[in-house]
């Protein structure tokens, strides 16, 4: 499962886009979700949950999670301390995350899919929310 959140700030309204893939590389299913007014980190973490939830409620084992955050592969690995901003994302990742599941860093350019599937759903949200803020100034 690749994964990758975006957000026009910290905090700022965020996305999030993942792409699941079997051994092969074929996709299995690729989705991109609105989280509204988030931190940066936020942006991270919020999909990655929503990706793992799914990929265990569909039963899917040997799921390895690629992203390009560094800072949240090295929190999810215990390499590091959890902020405290993203501190119940963290914990219901680790309680769910299984000893199969194994947590990897990648380039920006090999989550090519998952970055533009983040960015094309805050674009999305941002549409929409300047349209209605013309809407009720009209």
């Amino acid at each position: 499962m690749n994964s990758d959140g975006c957000s026009l700030g910290s905090p700022s309204y965020s996305g999030g886009g993942r792409i699941l893939r079997d051994a092969s590389s074929n996709m299995l299913l690729a989705f991109a979700i609105p989280f509204g007014y988030t931190m940066s980190m936020q942006a991270q973490a919020k999909p990655l949950l929503f990706g793992v939830k799914l990929c265990l409620r569909k039963c899917y084992s040997l799921i390895h999670i690629e992203m390009d955050s560094l800072a949240l592969v090295c929190i999810l690995t215990k390499k590091w301390p959890c902020p405290w901003n993203i501190f119940y994302e963290i914990c219901e990742l680790l309680q769910r995350i299984p000893s199969f599941i194994r947590v990897s860093c990648c380039l920006r350019e090999a989550n090519m899919v998952a970055d533009v599937l983040s960015r094309r759903v805050l674009r999305f949200l941002c549409l929409s929310f300047i349209s209605l803020k013309f809407s009720f100034h009209g």
